[in-house]
């Protein structure tokens, strides 16, 4: 069971290996000491362009972790979102090092706590607006919007979904599916227990023809659309997972789009 925060503090856990443990915690008057970053991106909720105030989750990640070895921050691809609500986001670590993700505690110069009900002491900010390139990486990216943010959790992909990554790996198209799926699917497709999850539900047809046709629904906040290297990696992967565990299909999964 994972420590909690209260809404008015925000607390970093490790979790990338055993064992579990809270790193450090910050009210928001601790995070004003941090370098302030403002910018101005659309609101989620309103659909508006407005300015914001907070800090980097980069330099969040990085100041949770600077007492730790050079190894053990190294592990944490990773990085979970969690409120005492029970929503959790799963992003990659690496979309907070590549574009300016903010944990905002203001709105149009008000204390985001003014309005907890909606925002939450801390709300993560993408910059879907200033770096439109974020658009590009294939990502659900309001599915990483948790309001009322009070805790971020320092995990890794393969110590968190064990059963998604292939044993044999010899192959790196398959492997390069397999890491652009942990990437960029589990986020929705992940079950609710990370250490169950697999891919049966994949080998009914349904999903694995949208891949195979690329009609992916539409996804708030990111395009859905996987261009042709990475769909027919992430079919190799599926492919790979399939002779690896077993699981039986009437067709293979590339023919599938045919249907």
């Amino acid at each position: 069971m994972l420590p909690q925060a209260d809404d008015l503090r925000l607390q970093a856990v490790w979790t990338a290996s055993a064992p579990m443990r809270p790193l450090r915690a910050w009210s928001r008057d601790d995070l004003t000491r941090f370098k302030p970053v403002f910018a101005k991106e659309r609101d989620p909720f309103t659909g508006q362009i407005v300015r914001w105030k907070g800090v980097l989750v980069s330099d969040i990640i990085d100041k949770a972790l600077e007492s730790l070895p050079g190894e053990q921050r190294a592990l944490v691809d990773l990085i979970v979102f969690r409120n005492a609500e029970g929503a959790v986001a799963t992003v990659p670590r690496s979309l907070v090092i590549k574009y300016p993700v903010l944990l905002a505690y203001e709105r149009e110069g008000h204390a985001l706590a003014a309005d907890t009900a909606t925002y939450g002491s801390f709300f993560p900010v993408m910059p879907w607006s200033s770096k439109v390139g974020i658009l590009n990486e294939e990502l659900p990216l309001e599915k990483f919007i948790v309001p009322k943010l009070n805790q971020i959790e320092l995990a890794n992909y393969r110590e968190r979904y064990p059963s998604l990554f292939l044993k044999r790996r010899t192959n790196p198209v398959a492997m390069r599916g397999e890491k652009l799926f942990v990437r960029n699917c589990v986020s929705c497709h992940a079950p609710s227990d990370p250490s169950r999850a697999s891919f049966v539900e994949f080998f009914n047809g349904t999903k694995a023809r949208v891949v195979a046709s690329n009609f992916h629904p539409d996804i708030k906040g990111g395009l859905p659309k996987l261009n042709d290297l990475n769909r027919r990696s992430i079919e190799s992967y599926f492919e790979a997972y399939q002779n690896e565990k077993g699981l039986e299909t009437h067709k293979k999964i590339s023919s599938q789009s045919s249907r």
